[in-house]
């Protein structure tokens, strides 16, 4: 489990094999204070962390571009 801040609220991931079920039953969930998202698919999970990184990628290329932009005075 990872516990971090953003914009001062406490965001919650925590990975898990609910073995209550079926040792099978693994998901990943992400809480947002009282809001919760689990996602149960493999494939819809590692996409979802795929699609985090590839926005993430294209923010640090922005940032880049921004500073390529910069003129010193």
């Amino acid at each position: 489990m990872s516990e971090l801040t953003i914009q001062g609220s406490k965001v919650v991931v925590r990975s898990s094999i609910d073995t209550r079920f079926s040792p099978g039953t693994d998901y990943l969930m992400v809480q947002f204070g009282p809001v919760s998202m689990g996602m149960y698919r493999s494939g819809e999970r590692k996409a979802f962390i795929a699609a985090l990184q590839a926005a993430d990628a294209e923010l640090d290329v922005a940032a880049l571009r921004g500073k390529k932009d910069e003129v010193p005075a």
